[in-house]
């Protein structure tokens, strides 16, 4: 029911502001267009009021927009070109690069084994992806 007065109120209150700027209005061959501004104004605000939502009235549910979204693919998307940027930048060339991860209990995404197909030498593929210290396992195919 509150709706319906906040309606009014608006309603009411524009009917009045314009009341008095009609009063205001200059006579002559612009007083018509001046009033059919004027009008489209009045509308717009009565419309406005009419369709008005209150924010705290919308809910959304976090958990479905949560499924829609695959972290894993994104994640993979992005450690791909992470991978990539990381070989170019060390002069690297390379035809292909996948990259595995597994998803924990927690929820985070780690990297288990990432795979480089290229004809460079391994050793120097394997030294620009973290060596022997990486956590995760580097493999180099001759391609």
């Amino acid at each position: 029911m509150s709706t319906f007065f906040d309606f009014i109120g608006v309603f009411c209150s524009a009917a009045m502001l314009f009341g008095g700027i009609f009063l205001l209005k200059p006579s002559g061959n612009t007083s018509k267009a001046v009033k059919y501004v004027f009008a489209l104004i009045f509308l717009c605000i009565v419309i406005s009021a009419l369709l008005n939502i209150k924010i705290d009235e919308i809910s959304i549910d976090n958990k479905k927009i949560e499924q829609s979204i695959n972290t894993a693919s994104l994640s993979k998307d992005f450690l791909k070109l992470t991978f990539e940027e990381v070989l170019r930048g060390q002069d690297i060339n390379f035809n292909k690069i996948t990259v595995c991860t597994n998803k924990t209990e927690n929820g985070s995404i780690t990297i288990s084994k990432v795979t480089v197909y290229s004809k460079d030498s391994p050793e120097k593929i394997i030294a620009a992806l973290g060596g022997n210290n990486a956590e995760y396992e580097i493999e180099v195919l001759y391609e």
